[in-house]
């Protein structure tokens, strides 16, 4: 009786994990085709009212003169992220990871060329695969170092345990690949938005944005339909 209430129970959670995978896939096929069908402008034209989905590329700057500093590389940049993670090795035989702290910016950044700029709010617009700074404190466990400071991250060591970080910025400058609607406010502001589709900003250029949208969707679509059978198969054992 054990034995299928567990095969009942590993069904119904691999079921679950399919749908989650399904919605995620639906979710890039979804961003994929928002970018390849909205109209390419350039940063110039956004003053115009296209009542659609845009596209647009230029250079990345802040909003005022100030730009960002990223917490761990301490580089100039116009958003970041960043994430600690800590891995603990067990009985010296197994090793488990978890993230212990992470943070993001909120401020606001302008997409801009010679001739105007579109205001992105990243509390409201997706940022997805920008660059990652390859910024990463990994020191041997076993060792009782007392703390390490890096940027803004400090890692408390201890024995059969350490902690790393990673960081993602948009370096002041870049060039970045933006999709959405624009919203025109007061004083000639422009901002991208969501609107009725998705808005988001990339480093990748459009087509290999797309592509590897794509293909995280079908990677996700196998997944799903594996979860499906592999959790009606289980439950077919219990029941």
């Amino acid at each position: 009786m054990v034995i299928l209430h567990a095969f009942v129970i590993f069904g119904l959670v691999l079921v679950a994990v399919a749908v989650v995978m399904a919605f995620q896939a639906r979710r890039r096929f979804r961003l994929a085709s928002t970018y390849e069908l909205a109209m390419e402008i350039e940063p110039s034209e956004a003053g115009n009212d296209f009542g659609r989905p845009i596209r647009v590329s230029g250079e990345s700057a802040p909003v005022g003169e100030e730009p960002l500093q990223a917490p761990i590389s301490q580089k100039q940049c116009v958003y970041w992220k960043y994430e600690v993670l800590e891995r603990v090795r067990r009985d010296g035989k197994s090793t488990t990871t978890r993230t212990v702290e992470e943070g993001k910016s909120n401020s606001a950044f302008v997409i801009r060329d010679s001739g105007g700029q579109i205001i992105v709010d990243p509390t409201q617009v997706q940022i997805r695969d920008i660059v990652a700074s390859a910024i990463r404190a990994d020191l041997p466990s076993g060792f009782g170092l007392g703390g390490l400071s890096l940027g803004a991250v400090k890692f408390n060591l201890g024995f059969g345990r350490n902690r790393y970080a990673n960081e993602w910025k948009i370096p002041l400058g870049a060039t970045v690949y933006a999709v959405g609607e624009l919203q025109h406010g007061e004083a000639g502001a422009v901002h991208l938005v969501p609107g009725q589709a998705v808005a988001a900003v990339t480093t990748l250029p459009f087509s290999q944005f797309i592509r590897k949208q794509r293909l995280w969707g079908f990677v996700m679509v196998g997944g799903a339909i594996a979860g499906i059978v592999g959790g009606i198969y289980l439950l077919m054992q219990g029941l």
